[in-house]
């Protein structure tokens, strides 16, 4: 492991990662997940491409993942620990919070560790957590999604039990995108069923 990866599981390891386990989060290396009733969070450190010997940075990412829409859209689920770019929901650190915060969140053997420890966690606490933890339910989902991500929202009311509501999501989706009527099927045949049982 280079010196600078280490660095970077050092700040992990200092602050952001005891709290979060204190929140329901679980860490395997540099992610750390907690299940919900039809979600997983995801918070991802991301080392940058350009890391060498002792000098570099780091990003932070968040992603929400819901297994049953990925059962009802796609037809499976993801088979192997969950990963930030598996998530239906993704975002950067630095696209919640103010400008002030950039992106990349530099490192060499130079840091104060603790410092950059306890300014990560500040800011997941304050930027990402209350990001992570809203919209959390297939309802908030469905009635969220609507217009931006008509699949998932259909897929969201109907684990939900509103198979109606799907339909009038998947009808006004097919009537804006004739051409998607057959990425609608399946999930279409299940609404269609729930509604007349």
């Amino acid at each position: 492991m280079s010196q600078i990866a280490s660095l970077v599981d050092d700040v992990l390891r200092r602050r952001l990662a005891p709290e979060l386990k204190e929140r329901g989060y679980r860490l395997q290396r540099r992610d750390l997940w907690r299940e919900m009733d039809d979600a997983v969070l995801v918070v991802n450190i991301q080392g940058a491409r350009a890391n060498c010997g002792s000098s570099g940075a780091f990003l932070v990412n968040f992603g929400k993942h819901f297994p049953a829409l990925e059962r009802l859209i796609v037809g499976r689920t993801v088979a192997r620990r969950l990963k930030e770019y598996d998530c239906h929901f993704r975002i950067r650190l630095e696209n919640l919070a103010p400008r002030k915060l950039g992106a990349y969140w530099a490192l060499d053997e130079s840091s104060d560790l603790d410092s950059v420890a306890e300014n990560l966690a500040a800011a997941v606490r304050e930027y990402g957590l209350p990001w992570l933890e809203t919209t959390t339910t297939h309802l908030a989902v469905a009635q969220t999604c609507e217009q931006s991500r008509p699949l998932i929202s259909a897929a969201a009311y109907y684990a939900c039990g509103t198979p109606d509501d799907a339909l009038r999501v998947l009808d006004t989706y097919v009537a804006w995108y004739p051409d998607r009527i057959e990425s609608t099927a399946v999930l279409r045949a299940k609404c269609k069923e729930a509604v007349v049982a």
